[in-house]
C-alpha cells in the first residue's frame, strides 16, 4: 500500500506540474480592464489631433491637452475606451469589442491621426501605428455584457486639419459635439461607438469628482482580456523593433511606435 501511495503521489505531482506548464504555454493570466477616458490633444501649428487613453503619452510629446472626448459638450458625457493592454491580450469575444486602429497621416509638413475599426487599404501616406484601444461598431447601441448604452463618435474631416472625432452626429435629439470652427470640417458619418461614461481615468485629478462629469475610478464594467497561445517570434524582427525604438508585442509578433517626433518620420511600423 505504501508503494502504491507513493506512486500515486508522484503521478499527481507530475500531472500538476504538467498542467501548470500547459497553462503557461496556453497564455498569460487574464486581465480585467475597465473603460478609461479617451483624451484629445492638439498637435500644434498646422497639425491635427491625437487621441489616447494615456494622458502622459500626449503630454510628454508636447501636445496641447483638450480634455476627454465629450468634455466640450456640457449637456452630454465624456466617452471611454477599453485600452490596449498589449502583450497579445484581446477582449472576451462576448463583449462585442473590436480593435480601434490608428494611423499617422503625413501630408508634407502637416500631420494628423486617423482612427477606424476597419483595417483595410489606405493611402500610401497613412502609416499604421497599432491599436489605440477597443471600441464597438456603429451598430452596437447597447454593450452586450453590461447592458449600458454606448455613445456614437462622429468622424469629421478638414482639408487643412485632417480628422477630428467628437460625440454624436448632426441631427441627434441630444445634440452633438462640434469640431473647431473656421477650419472647414465636414461630417463623414459615425465611425464607431464607445462606452460611456468611463469608470477609470489617467488624466490628473480626473478621479476626484471635481470635474464634469465626475469620474469615480473603479473596476465596474471591466472586461476580461486574455492571450492566445504564445507563438515563436523571429528574433531578428524583435531586435529590429528595439533598434528602431519601438515597442515589441511578443503575443502578436508586432512592433509599434508609441511616440513620434514632430515630423513623425519614425512612426512607420516595420
Amino acid at each position: 500500500m505504501r508503494r502504491h501511495s507513493l506512486g500515486l503521489s508522484v503521478f499527481l505531482m507530475v500531472l500538476l506540474i504538467g498542467t501548470t506548464i500547459a497553462g503557461a504555454v496556453l497564455g498569460q493570466d487574464p486581465k480585467l480592464i475597465p473603460p478609461y477616458e479617451l483624451y484629445r490633444f492638439h498637435m500644434g501649428s498646422t497639425n491635427g489631433y491625437f487621441y489616447t487613453p494615456w494622458y502622459s503619452q500626449g503630454a510628454n510629446a508636447g501636445y496641447t491637452y483638450l480634455g476627454p472626448i465629450g468634455s466640450g459638450f456640457s449637456t452630454y458625457t465624456t466617452a471611454g475606451i477599453y485600452p490596449n493592454p498589449q502583450q497579445g491580450y484581446t477582449p472576451d469575444p462576448a463583449s462585442g469589442l473590436l480593435p480601434l486602429y490608428q494611423w499617422w497621416v503625413i501630408e508634407g509638413f502637416r500631420s494628423y491621426t486617423y482612427l477606424s475599426i476597419f483595417y483595410g487599404p489606405v493611402g500610401s501616406n497613412y502609416h499604421f501605428n497599432g491599436i489605440v484601444g477597443y471600441a464597438y461598431p456603429a451598430s452596437t447601441t447597447v454593450d452586450p455584457l453590461f447592458g449600458s448604452p454606448t455613445v456614437k463618435v462622429g468622424s469629421w474631416y478638414s482639408q487643412s486639419r485632417g480628422y477630428w472625432y467628437g460625440l454624436n452626429e448632426p441631427g441627434d435629439p441630444a445634440g452633438y459635439e462640434l469640431p473647431p470652427s473656421g477650419q472647414g470640417y465636414v461630417f463623414q458619418g459615425v465611425g464607431f461607438r464607445l462606452p460611456a461614461p468611463p469608470t477609470t481615468a489617467t488624466g490628473p485629478n480626473r478621479c476626484s469628482g471635481s470635474s464634469f462629469p465626475p469620474i469615480t475610478c473603479d473596476n465596474s464594467r471591466a472586461v476580461t482580456f486574455t492571450t492566445p497561445p504564445q507563438q515563436q517570434c523571429p528574433p531578428e524582427d524583435e531586435q529590429a523593433c528595439f533598434d528602431g525604438g519601438g515597442q515589441w508585442d511578443p503575443g502578436t509578433c508586432t512592433c509599434t511606435y508609441s511616440q513620434c517626433n514632430s515630423r513623425f518620420e519614425s512612426c512607420v511600423i516595420q
